[in-house]
């Protein structure tokens, strides 16, 4: 026989379980990212964000970290939508001022998915810099 705490506690095991079992940084999922020229002429980080889910997220946020040659930060960039509907993509642009950026990491965020995503699953990315790239998207 289980009492009324015992149970509680069965419950809350199990939505433990269920946390740990459904991986939130997959649903927001960072395709591809790298430094080009944007539509303005200037130099920006570009990529691509898709939402692996049956859901709609709010305020999709890629949060850059502009590195330099030793991997520190010398500045940051955003790029915000306002929603980003199931199984949708997002092509994003943010600029970078910082000129002694040869690299970046990235990070996607929304209030409903906290857990930062970045490309191949890992919670942020480091890309170098595509060197001769001048490719507009």
């Amino acid at each position: 026989m289980v009492d009324a705490s015992g149970s509680c506690l069965v419950g809350l095991v199990l939505f433990l379980f269920m946390l740990i079992a459904t991986d939130p940084g997959d649903n927001l999922v960072l395709v591809e990212a790298g430094f080009t020229t944007g539509r303005s002429g200037s130099r920006v980080v570009a990529g691509t964000v898709r939402n692996a889910t049956d859901r709609t997220y709010a305020q999709v946020r890629a949060r850059i970290d502009l590195l330099d040659g030793n991997d520190s930060v010398v500045g940051e960039t955003f790029a915000i939508t306002d929603a980003l509907g199931a199984g949708e993509t997002w092509m994003f642009e943010a600029p970078v001022d910082a000129e002694h950026a040869v690299r970046f990491r990235v990070s996607v965020t929304s209030p409903e998915n906290t857990r930062p995503a970045g490309l191949g699953g890992c919670p942020t990315t480091i890309c170098p810099a595509r060197t001769g790239s001048s490719s507009t998207r």
